[in-house]
Order: structure tokens, then sequence, then C-alpha cells
């Protein structure tokens, strides 16, 4: 944490806030959303029993919902039955299984990627209450192929200790069937034992009891795991499709938005099995696509747009100040901060000049900010004006006096760069990162263009896979190597990253000595560490 935000700490606190009430923009991160949370206007129909689709503009809070409604899932009593949900918001395996071609993504592959998620969370509840599946015997062989085929699942039960425990002699059970197999065993372990989940898989192994998945169909998959749901006495499966802007080939891209999502939304059988909900978060920029396409069956998935009406993000600001400011001093207007003059106005006007949620929240944001460096104890009208005047950069974390680090990688090294952001972030620096940092609605060369130039450090990353491709990442390493030439040679700018054994291609990055994340990632990335300390 910086000196500027100790202060604004420090400030606030003396204004009787435990926190700053706008200190993050990201739904997907906030650690307080259920307190600032507000309902939009048919977020019911997205709980209803029913496929649904929230349209929204960037900003205005679909990740925000689908949070909400992933939290409202795990209470028992939602609207009168028991849910079970699973997150769906990284399509980034699906990609690369293709190699980036969107339109080969199918059905299978996002229904598989969906059993991924889920397992963990459904295992955890079976071997809590083994008598959920042990119930259901003929479910016990997909379950134990679910977990082989889409989870990093190990029995840790022995079979020898099953064998010791039981006292059965395994070997004479192969030649009967399933439910004859397991009926005198799980009689033993029900009676002797607590049932444990894994003893009966490690049986089911030991007799060589097998199903095959890879003939079914994505639908048939779908409704096979749901029957494992139904047995553990779930009354419905919510899948919640979020973040499909997120790659980087369909960040501001609706039409490959729409192709990637293209074969599941269009899979009638897989839309219509029984008490499985789809709940997709799209932006409104891909509605009018999907409808041309005629992707949704209208019977099957309820359309929905959110609108924020005035009165809507007046409670969102109203929301923010009550739940972080102390319990002895609750406020519900920023007129307790602000001097005479703004009150009575102060966050009608913050209103007025936000088309979203999360443009009040920067607003917000920059107006404490702006209030804390001024050194004054209120808002003021002159402060508020200049900050409502002053020309939006569109960038949040890129640091003042350029103390930001751009990170420059190809697709292919996406895994690498966002570890590098994760860690740079634990040291204290200042990444930028265009899948978290770029304002989602702008313009995309224009936004990277900026960022660069607003930068302390340009990390350039490089692999075998990316050196010699084209794209995004050859963009910005010509706009970062203009920038060297115009800078003394005896400070630094460009760092060139290798990730393994690869042959840079640029000249001028090959005159420049390199930080290499191989073999050893922590040895290159102390590296890293020492000359942007020392420059510090």
């Amino acid at each position: 944490m910086d000196l500027l935000q100790n202060n604004i700490s420090q400030w606030l606190n003396k204004m009787g806030f435990k926190r700053n009430p706008f200190s993050e923009i990201d739904a997907a991160v906030e650690d307080y959303l259920e307190e600032y949370f507000v309902f939009p206007s048919g977020f019911e129909d997205m709980r209803a029993m029913n496929s649904s689709v929230l349209y929204a503009k960037q900003g205005d809070g679909k990740t925000a919902c689908c949070r909400m409604l992933e939290q409202l899932c795990k209470f028992d009593d939602y609207e009168g039955c028991k849910i079970f949900s699973v997150k769906y918001d990284d399509f980034q395996k699906c990609v690369e299984k293709t190699d980036g071609n969107l339109k080969a993504v199918t059905a299978r592959m996002h229904v598989e990627t969906i059993l991924r998620n889920a397992l963990p969370d459904l295992y955890k509840i079976i071997v809590a209450n083994p008598k959920y599946i042990l119930k259901n015997i003929d479910l016990l062989p997909y379950l134990l192929q679910f977990l082989k085929q889409y989870s990093n699942f190990t029995i840790s039960y022995h079979l020898n200790e099953a064998i010791k425990d039981t006292g059965i002699k395994l070997n004479t059970l192969k030649s009967v069937t399933l439910s004859k197999s397991l009926e005198g065993f799980l009689d033993k372990i029900e009676s002797d034992y607590h049932p444990n989940i894994r003893l009966v898989v490690a049986m089911l192994e030991y007799l060589e009891i097998d199903v095959s998945l890879n003939e079914l169909t994505p639908s048939k998959l779908m409704e096979i795991f749901f029957d494992i749901i139904d047995a553990c006495e779930f009354d419905a499966l919510f899948i919640l499709i979020d973040n499909v802007d997120g790659l980087r080939e369909t960040y501001a891209n609706p039409e490959a938005c729409v192709s990637l999502l293209s074969d599941i939304v269009s899979s009638t059988p897989l839309m219509s099995i029984p008490k499985v909900f789809f709940k997709f978060f799209l932006p409104i920029e891909i509605k009018s696509l999907l409808d041309n396409f005629r992707a949704f069956n209208i019977e099957h998935v309820r359309p929905i747009t959110i609108e924020w009406s005035g009165d809507g993000m007046q409670k969102i600001l109203k929301n923010r100040l009550i739940t972080t400011k102390y319990r002895s001093h609750p406020i519900q207007s920023l007129d307790e901060i602000s001097e005479v003059q703004l009150r009575g106005q102060i966050d009608q006007k913050i209103v007025k000049n936000s088309k979203t949620p999360r443009d009040l929240v920067k607003l917000g944001k920059k107006i404490l900010t702006e209030t804390n460096k001024c050194g004054s104890d209120l808002i003021t009208e002159q402060i508020l004006e200049q900050v409502l005047l002053k020309k939006e950069t569109n960038f949040e974390n890129l640091g003042e006096n350029k103390k930001a680090i751009f990170i420059s990688y190809a697709n292919e090294d996406e895994k690498m760069a966002m570890r590098l952001y994760e860690d740079l972030i634990k040291q204290g620096f200042s990444p930028w990162i265009t899948k978290k940092n770029l304002d989602v609605g702008l313009d995309i060369e224009y936004g990277i263009s900026a960022a660069i130039k607003d930068s302390k450090y340009f990390l350039a990353l490089s692999s075998s896979n990316s050196v010699s491709k084209k794209g995004f990442a050859q963009k910005e390493i010509k706009k970062a190597l203009k920038i060297l030439d115009l800078i003394p040679s005896s400070e630094i700018f460009i760092i060139p990253v290798r990730i393994d054994e690869c042959e840079v291609k640029n000249e001028k990055l090959q005159s420049i000595h390199s930080a290499d994340l191989f073999p050893c990632y922590e040895d290159g990335f102390n590296k890293i560490l020492k000359t942007l300390k020392k420059e510090q």
C-alpha cells in the first residue's frame, strides 16, 4: 500500500469510515459485495426456476449479479428449494483446445469444463453425507468416472484397508451384478462403520465396474450429473455463465462472444433438461447478434436487461456509505463530509454524472482521492467541479508519477503473465495487464498505447510459442521501443523476459539484457525484483 493510500485511509478513519466505500470497482474481487449490493430490476427473474439471460452494459453489474445469485444458492431454503450452483466464467481451456478457433468450441467442451468446476463441491457433499449416493447404487460407476476423468481425484482409502475393515472376500464378487455385488458390502459398512464413499469407490475399482463417458452426448452427460445432484437431495442445478468477454479473443468483440457460446446456446436438448437451468450474464452488445442468430429458444430461456434508474443509483451510493461508516456514526449521504454549499446536491451530482454503477464508484473514488490530496477535511465545491470537469483517463491502477509496470504478452503466455502480475502485486508494485486493467468499453489499441506511455517499466514476455506470432504483443513492443528511443540509454524502461529457451527476433530487444523465468522461475523473478527495487 503506498503513502497516498495510507493517507486516504487515515483521513477516512478520521471522518468516521471503517474503510473506503469506493475502494474496489471490480465486482469479481469485491470483498463486501453482499453489503453493498442493490438488486436491479429484473433480478427476480434470474432467481426463478428457469433458464435466463441477463444483458447489461459494461459496468452495470452483471458480474455482481452473478456473484449474488451464487451466494443466494448457498442457502438451504432458496425460494423454497435446495439449489446446487456451479460458476462457469473461465473459457481459456476450451479456447486452448481449439488453438484459438472460437467457432470450433463445442457444447461438449463447455459441459466438461462445467463438470470440472462442479465436482470439487459435489465430492465434499458426498463425503460428508455418503448415504445420499449409496441409496442410488447404479450412479456410483458414473460418479467414479466423473471423478477420474474431470477432476484430480485420487482414492485416499487404500483397497487393502477396505478389505480389512469389511472382512468381505472381494475376489468372490466379480461375477455378480453390480447391485448384488454391493448389497452385502453396503449393509456391512452402514451397520458397522460410518459409510465412507472412498471405501465404496475403492471397491468399484477392484471389481473393475466401469462405464464409458466418451460416447455420451453433452446433454446425456449433464442429465447423469444432475441425477447425482438429485440423489444428494438438491431440487435444481443452476449453471452461472459469466465473463464471456474476458478473453483477449472476445474482449470488445461481440461476434467472437457469440462464436464462443453458439454451440451451447443452440443445443435444445442441453438447454431443456428438466431442473437444469442455465443463467447467462452477457454484455448487451451481443444481444442483437444472438437474437438474429436465434440462438436461444425463447421457450427455454427468458431474456432480461438491466436498466438503472436515478433512484437505483442513489440507493447504491447510500448502501456504500451506510455499510462503511462506523455504527455509531451512520450516514446516508456525502453531505456530512462536504462543505455547506454542496449539502443537499452532491449525491445528485454524482448520480447525474454516472451512467453505470461502476462510473459511480470511480467518481466517488476520485472525489475522495482529490479531497485527501488537497489536504481538505471536507469535499469542497471546487474539488467536486475539478473532478467532474477533469478529462477521463479511463485507466485504473496505473499508479501515479509513472509507477506502473506494463506486462506485454501473447495469448499463449497468459498463464505466466498472470503469475508475474500477481507476484508483483504481492511485492507492493503496480503492474498493468490488459486482462485486469483496461477499462471495458475503451478502444483497445488506444487504451494500451496510453497505458504504455504512463508506465515506468515495460516487461516484454516471450516464449517459443509466441516469439514469431503476429498480434497485439508485437504492436505493444513497437510502441515501447519508440519510447525507449526518447530516454537516456542509462535508464531502464524495457525488461525482456523469456519464459523458455526461445530466440528473441527483435534486434533491439536482443541488445537488452533479459531475465529468464526458466529453468527456475523464482531466480528469474528475483532478478526482475532487484532491478525494479533499485530504480524505486
